[in-house]
Order: structure tokens, then sequence, then C-alpha cells
């Protein structure tokens, strides 16, 4: 059981984590996050969210947590092949991980099964992408390929712990192009789909919009 705490770090996060004011308010949080979890579930392991997969990256923002005396027991990242995560760049973060005395779990990754329409809306992965070109084959296979890689990797070293497949939200209720007023509807009625109307004005306009209809 694990009490996850996920850190976005989109945008510059040099100017959060390596900027000392910004970092030690931050540090407060994923403490008080921390000692939150461990009082409701003591014996859950707490574990960090990091949705890059860049070892500078982690290696800075792993500085900064220690600075802090952030309490964490594991490590997650992100992998996602076709937003160019690469097997080499997991196998580097989870041996900063273990250098740190830190147990290791990808939280999100995926392939895909097709490029085509499900729901009427855009797909996250187009077959512009030139990392699918650059990785597995689109469908079953390159997912059975993608997984099979990752815990190569994963089980390589002691401190792997497994993996979670991301995410539902990317499979339609009722499948078809055609089929994207019902889609919507069940959305908001019951949370499936990308999010639900009540996260309007909250996610960024151009995820919540297609063609100038809620998504």
């Amino acid at each position: 059981m694990a009490g996850i705490i996920e850190s976005r770090n989109g945008g510059d996060y040099k100017d959060i984590w390596c900027n000392k004011k910004n970092y030690e308010r931050l540090d407060q949080y994923l403490n008080a996050g921390s000692k939150a979890v461990c009082e409701v579930l003591p014996q859950a392991l707490v574990t960090l969210h990091l949705e890059t997969s860049d070892v500078e990256k982690y290696t800075k923002i792993m500085e900064a947590w220690e600075k802090g005396d952030v309490d964490y027991d594991v490590l997650g990242s992100s992998y996602y092949p076709f937003w160019g995560n690469t097997l080499d760049g997991l196998r580097q973060i989870q041996n900063l991980a273990a250098k740190k005395g830190k147990l290791f779990a990808v939280l999100e990754t995926s392939w895909v099964n097709s490029l085509q329409d499900a729901d009427g809306t855009p797909n996250s992965i187009g077959s512009l992408n030139s990392d699918l070109k650059q990785t597995y084959t689109v469908g079953p296979q390159g997912q059975v390929d993608e997984l099979t890689g990752m815990y190569k990797v994963l089980t390589s070293q002691d401190n792997g712990l497994g993996a979670f497949y991301w995410e539902p939200g990317w499979i339609p209720v009722k499948a078809g192009w055609n089929n994207w007023e019902y889609n919507k509807k069940m959305a908001d009625q019951y949370g499936t789909g990308w999010a639900s109307k009540g996260a309007v004005g909250y996610a960024p306009d151009d995820e919540m919009y297609y063609n100038g209809k809620e998504a």
C-alpha cells in the first residue's frame, strides 16, 4: 500500500527546485503530506512521483528534498516511450533512487493500441508523433514489447517494485467517433473519460474544449 504525493514539475523546474525560497516551502508541503499518510496508514510506503523521465531533473529535485529532510520511501516515475522516454533514462533514474536508498516504481506507463479515433475527440497520441517510429509497433504486440522492456529494467535491481498502467480515461465508454455525446454524458454523470464538467475552469481550456464544446 502506498500514499502517493505527485510533484508536477512543468515549465522551468529550476525556478522552483533550485530556488531555496521556493523549494523550502514545497518541502514543507511534502512533509505535511507524508506525515498525514503515516498517521492514517502507518504501514504505507510514502511515494513521491515526478512525471518526467529526465535524470538531471530528478537529481536536482531530489537534492532539494534532501535539504528539506522530506520523508518518503519510494521514488515514482512516469515512463511514456511515445513522449520520448527511454529505457536507458528509466534505468538511470532507478540507479539514482538506489543510490539515495529509495525504492522505485513506475506510476504511469502505456503504449498505443491504435491511432484511430475512438470517441470523436482528438487522440493524445497521433500518427505524426516521431517517437512512435523509433520505439515499438502500434498495436497489442507493441504494448507487450513496451511492458517487457520496462519490467526488465525494473527487475534488474532490488529496489524495483513494479508499475501501474495508465490510464483508463483514454478508453471510451462506448467506442466510435459518433458516440461523442453519449461519452460526454457518461463522463459528467460518472466521471469516466478524460474529465467531467467539474474540471472546466480547473484544467486549461485547450484540454477541456474541442471545437468549442466541453470535451
